[in-house]
């Protein structure tokens, strides 16, 4: 395998590798959308399994991986929560999500920050904010360069 690999060229060997990995992900997807069909059907004879994502790095392969698992995706439909930024495969999971300690833990956190976006905007602090910031940079661009500051 090794001298095989030495006489072809990087150009083949990406080709290859390309094909490898389109059917390794092709296998996965396929495994998903049967796991996700019988857990829709309420049982399931097969223990889950999750396969650990490659790391995203600057690499031919991780590149690879990238287009692979965007073609991937386009293939099969999918259900979304923006608020986590979760996808799942089936209605049934995006239902038992929403209905998740997690989902349910993200939803408070937003209700807080937006509870406090509308207090400060009620107490006109956004502005406020916003002044002192300019003047605090104001200042320390202003007193630093030496120019006229408080008289003797």
């Amino acid at each position: 395998m090794n001298r095989d690999l030495r006489n072809t060229s990087l150009s083949v060997q990406a080709a290859q590798l390309k094909r490898s990995l389109e059917k390794r992900d092709k296998r996965r997807q396929q495994d998903r959308v049967q796991r996700a069909n019988q857990q829709d059907d309420g049982f399931s004879a097969e223990p889950q399994h999750t396969h650990a994502q490659p790391a995203q790095g600057h690499s031919a392969v991780a590149a690879l991986n990238v287009i692979s698992a965007a073609d991937a995706s386009l293939s099969a439909p999918s259900f979304s929560c923006e608020l986590c930024k979760a996808t799942f495969l089936t209605h049934v999971q995006h239902q038992q999500h929403l209905q998740s300690a997690v989902h349910r833990k993200a939803l408070d956190k937003q209700a807080a920050e937006q509870a406090r976006e509308r207090s400060m905007a009620s107490a006109g602090l956004n502005d406020m904010a916003a002044m002192a910031m300019g003047a605090a940079a104001w200042g320390a661009t202003h007193s630093a360069g030496g120019g006229p500051g408080p008289g003797p």
